[in-house]
């Protein structure tokens, strides 16, 4: 099971740990912190975030069958997992990861009164291609409930 209580403080104690991720939010995400350059395998040594993995794992599979996505012989795997803190007022622009095939966010944590999603796949990919939002909606909605 997640234990998101243990999450957090093990987020904290990888920031504490972290110099090279620090310099590089201190010049590239002001006010937050990422291990996206310097710690963005989290999955490969901490246990709580293998959990995670496996549990993100089961999502994504569900989900890529949901949208009726063709791997062919070919496979999902988690590559890179890093962690974001985003402080009140601290922004973290859209984007993308083309490399990717399945690109997401698990919250952790969220201010009171926001949503209840955990889990949000901010893109989907193939072969380079993005699919783009107009594609997605009408499948998202279809099987969103069935993810969450």
């Amino acid at each position: 099971d997640i234990k998101l209580k243990e999450l957090v403080d093990e987020l904290y104690k990888i920031k504490s740990i972290d110099k090279e991720g620090q310099e590089w939010s201190q010049k590239n995400y002001p006010g937050g912190y990422t291990s996206y350059s310097s710690m963005n395998q989290l999955h490969r040594f901490s246990t709580s975030f293998e959990v995670l993995q496996k549990q993100i794992d089961k999502e994504v599979k569900k989900f890529a069958k949901n949208l009726d996505l063709d791997l062919g012989s070919g496979s999902l795997f988690m590559s890179h997992f890093w962690a974001n803190i985003m402080p009140p007022g601290v922004t973290h622009s859209m984007h993308i990861h083309p490399l990717s095939v399945i690109s997401g966010s698990f919250y952790v944590q969220t201010p009171r009164n926001c949503s209840s999603i955990n889990i949000r796949f901010n893109g989907v990919y193939k072969w380079r291609n993005v699919f783009h939002p107009q594609f997605l909606t009408s499948r998202l909605k279809s099987c969103w409930r069935s993810i969450v």
